[in-house]
């Protein structure tokens, strides 16, 4: 179903509802990144304190996907141009919604799953089970203000504007 109001909306002209797409589908694919992350990092017990080489491995991962919709989304649907407000907007939406769903699963996901799942082994339950609310909430602010500097940088990648000639 919602492959079909994807489909539906894609097919209309209106650029707004075509860029809310793009939000959806670049947090869609950062909330998926952020998963598989965390399921790397516990995998292979690289919990780190900071980024680290797993997230710094993802965060390049994420501005590249970023750069790359919105620069094939500028070139197909706004005719090869695109203001740096558009696409820092665009981008700054996209990681606060994919952070606030991606906080939310990891809240559950260590509180419920992994507490369950570890329970009757060995392993220290603490090192899994350390994200509460207030975990959440402090990722959160430091996730937005990481989403300002990326939109920053992603819209001076992006932008394209047309020259004066162009418009003359």
């Amino acid at each position: 179903m919602l492959f079909l109001l994807y489909k539906t909306v894609a097919t209309m002209g209106n650029v707004h509802l075509k860029s809310l797409l793009l939000v959806l589908k670049i947090a869609a694919i950062f909330w998926v990144l952020g998963i598989l992350s965390k399921s790397i990092q516990y995998y292979f017990d690289i919990i780190e304190k900071g980024i680290g080489l797993v997230g710094l491995a993802f965060i390049v991962l994420y501005f590249i996907v970023a750069i790359m919709l919105i620069k094939r989304f500028r070139d197909k649907e706004l005719g090869g141009y695109i203001t740096f407000g558009h696409a820092f907007d665009i981008t700054l939406r996209s990681v606060i919604i994919a952070v606030i769903i991606s906080k939310i699963f990891e809240v559950i996901y260590s509180q419920v799953i992994l507490k369950e799942a570890f329970q009757n082994t060995n392993y220290p339950i603490e090192r899994v089970t350390n994200v509460g609310i207030s975990y959440a909430i402090s990722r959160i602010i430091y996730c937005m203000l990481f989403s300002i500097v990326m939109g920053i940088i992603v819209g001076a990648i992006c932008r394209k504007t047309p020259s004066r000639r162009s418009l003359q």
